[in-house]
């Protein structure tokens, strides 16, 4: 279940915080359309609640 959502800075990822998957979720986002692809890759963490990006 998606709990929270964070956009990079540049928009060309978005990560997606999945609290009952246990991993945080990353898509490429396609800066003309919005469209988002799975990217294939995920960071696993125990519940996670929210996504902070920081530069």
């Amino acid at each position: 279940t998606p709990r929270n959502l964070a956009l990079t800075p540049s928009g060309g990822h978005l990560f997606s915080a999945n609290q009952n998957g246990d991993r945080i979720l990353i898509f490429a986002r396609d800066a003309e359309t919005g469209m988002l692809t799975d990217t294939g890759r995920a960071i696993e963490i125990g519940t996670p609640m929210c996504v902070k990006i920081v530069r």
